[in-house]
């Protein structure tokens, strides 16, 4: 069988073609792209889902850091109500001033990032590349995923005092490593090496005996 190489940054392919493509010219290479095909739309989904459940292993967010974000929901939420000429009261406005905590597991981290995870078949050189194909999202995922610190200047500590979280300037925010794609393969490396293999053998057996996509998933009848 073909050997598999797996690339912890989120991208895995297969190595030594000649044996299997020698033995089955005509469908070979039909049968491992769509093994590759099926494999990276897996893993897709288990790193969207992963990011979905609150990531793997990854710490909750601060209670300070959702504070910050239902207040810019709410800011933005008014100012699209004031801009339609609909005023909104000054009671539900003062409601709201101070900074009001919130149960750390109520959101997730980076849902949004969860709609970005794409895969990539490129059939030149039998590789499937899975995780955030779009520069601005892979630069986000990328610079999450080992963890960065902010120092907080004057304009900074206004903002955020303008959300109920006031700071002092040169107040250091450590935002911790919340890394995806490499510990879902790590978790996954076993699984991708069976499933690849499995598939490519069964999709050249169903391309020789022209059997249906589902037919490993059927039950066998028999004509008695």
């Amino acid at each position: 069988m073909p050997e598999i190489f797996i690339d912890t940054k989120g991208e895995f392919g297969l190595d030594a073609w000649a044996e299997l493509m020698g033995r089955f010219p005509k469908y070979s290479d039909r049968a491992i792209a769509s093994s590759l095909k099926s494999e990276g739309s897996r893993l897709q989904k288990i790193i969207k889902l992963s990011i979905q459940q609150g990531g793997p292993g990854w710490p909750p967010l601060h209670p300070h850091t959702l504070a910050v974000m239902m207040a810019r929901r709410r800011q933005g939420r008014w100012a699209a109500q004031e801009a339609k000429g609909k005023k909104v009261r000054a009671s539900t406005k003062q409601k709201y001033r101070g900074h009001i905590e919130m149960d750390p597991g109520s959101v997730k981290p980076f849902r949004k990032l969860a709609g970005a995870t794409r895969y990539y078949y490129d059939d030149s050189v039998k590789t499937v590349t899975i995780g955030f194909l779009d520069t601005k999202k892979r630069y986000l995922a990328k610079k999450h995923a080992e963890g960065f610190t902010m120092t907080a200047d004057r304009r900074m500590g206004k903002l955020l005092a303008a959300y109920g979280f006031p700071v002092k300037t040169g107040t250091v925010l450590k935002v911790p490593a919340r890394p995806v794609v490499g510990p879902v393969f790590e978790r996954e490396k076993g699984n991708i090496k069976t499933n690849i293999q499995q598939s490519t053998v069964n999709n050249i057996y169903r391309y020789l005996t022209g059997r249906p996509k589902d037919w490993d998933k059927q039950p066998e009848v028999f004509n008695l």
